[in-house]
């Protein structure tokens, strides 16, 4: 027990400080908040669910006895195979009234359209390529393009130049002394 213990504590520590190293070191932005997080919460909510609702028919099934445990009406494979029914009968349903249900309910509340690359790129600076050193680099030394890719920072907004051709089609629009108007 000591042994399993220490491996915990010892996992911990490492998880907290590799955390903690990438974090302040390597992750540029974070973005917790997305609606994309929610709904992969919610479909990864269908796996401890469905535990439950196997556990509830191996409890009603010892209910159902004389209250000696393997007393109930199920027995051996029978009960095994009851449990594991209604686990798989509940995720498939928790996952279906996701999809059927709540996405079509939640589409038509928030009014999501989609939009292309470009569009969604004039607003928001941080793209695949804006954040990817090897190509910011590739596209000023090796392509030479004119502007070129340049890295994103946060921040530095009123570096991005603009340049349809290549992908870059944010302008920063800002206070800045720098920005254009």
């Amino acid at each position: 027990m000591a042994l399993t213990f220490a491996a915990l504590i010892f996992s911990h520590i490492y998880l907290y400080l590799y955390d903690t190293v990438k974090v302040l070191r390597y992750v540029r932005k974070f973005n917790f908040s997305g609606p994309e997080v929610h709904w992969l919460g919610m479909q990864l909510f269908a796996i401890p669910v469905s535990i439950l609702a196997g556990a509830l028919v191996f409890k009603a099934n010892q209910m159902s006895g004389d209250g000696t445990l393997g007393s109930g009406f199920f027995k051996g494979y029978s009960l095994g195979a009851a449990a594991c029914g209604a686990m798989v009968l509940h995720f498939i349903l928790h996952l279906s009234v996701l999809e059927f249900v709540v996405k079509p309910l939640g589409d038509a509340d928030e009014g999501h359209t989609s939009i292309s690359f470009a569009e969604a790129a004039k607003t928001n600076p941080a793209t695949y390529l804006s954040m990817n050193p090897i190509h910011c680099l590739r596209s000023k030394y090796i392509l030479k393009h004119n502007p070129p890719q340049v890295f994103y920072a946060p921040g530095k907004e009123e570096l991005a130049k603009t340049n349809p051709s290549i992908g870059a089609f944010y302008e920063f629009h800002g206070n800045s002394p720098k920005a254009k108007k």
